[in-house]
């Protein structure tokens, strides 16, 4: 009976933990629907009062209006990020609590992580020190992954806020360009990158019928690589549009 009870306290819990982890994937989803459609508007919203010429006659550098203005961004929302990165470090430090909890208290669990140790071949360590090293690095960026969304949002709609005229003009360009950065950059870059592992192990295959390689282990490098091209792309993504926001504004006349 006491086992039935326990079994559906870490099922309960289980549930639980996934339910926060969708719901603050929602969350996160919509923060970045929200900071792209306001950082969007920040020049453009001086652009349709007619205020920008006032602007642009202050002592203030290009550099120092855009800082500015992505600076009053980032404030606007950082209640946001702040709550939603607690949320997920409460979430992500209630999981490691059951996991260990579960193990304590659950001897058939203790025993058959003992068995899957002891059948493990010799020269598996690499492979579950990878696969460990993957899940700290991926529960990492989750816990910042809110900020990061906010950052680059604001990166990208900066720029586009110099192009649009209007704030109606500059929401619907902004949703427009990250859509296509997506489509055009993102996807194809990621597909061809998870298939680059594969791809070398094929390689040597042919080349060496004899080597001793398993392809599945292979898998956690592509799943890191793939990620790791595509918070690079982001980065380089955002630095080119905070530059292109910068020459847009020294250029902007009306």
């Amino acid at each position: 009976m006491a086992d039935s009870r326990l079994s559906d306290f870490f099922a309960g819990s289980v549930l639980f933990l996934l339910g926060n982890g969708f719901l603050s994937g929602l969350a996160n989803l919509l923060l970045g629907l929200v900071s792209s459609a306001l950082a969007a508007t920040l020049i453009a919203r001086e652009r349709e009062a007619q205020t920008w010429p006032m602007v642009r006659l202050t002592t203030l550098t290009s550099g120092q209006i855009v800082g500015g203005k992505l600076a009053a961004f980032l404030y606007t929302l950082s209640r946001a990020m702040h709550w939603l990165a607690l949320w997920r470090a409460l979430t992500v430090a209630a999981a490691m609590g059951v996991a260990a909890l579960f193990i304590a208290t659950s001897p058939d669990t203790r025993s058959a992580l003992a068995d899957l140790r002891s059948a493990l071949p010799a020269d598996a360590g690499l492979t579950v020190t990878g696969l460990g090293l993957v899940g700290l690095i991926s529960a990492a960026y989750w816990l910042i992954e809110p900020y990061f969304t906010v950052v680059y949002n604001g990166a990208v709609g900066l720029a586009v806020s110099t192009f649009a005229r209007t704030r109606r003009w500059a929401i619907a360009l902004v949703f427009i360009t990250q859509f296509a950065l997506g489509l055009a950059v993102y996807w194809p870059i990621q597909q061809v990158v998870a298939l680059l592992p594969f791809a070398f192990v094929a390689m040597v295959v042919q080349v060496n019928p004899q080597a001793n390689i398993n392809p599945a282990a292979w898998t956690l490098p592509a799943i890191g690589l793939q990620y790791a091209v595509v918070i690079a792309l982001q980065v380089m993504v955002m630095a080119a549009c905070l530059a292109t926001a910068l020459y847009r504004a020294e250029r902007l006349s009306d």
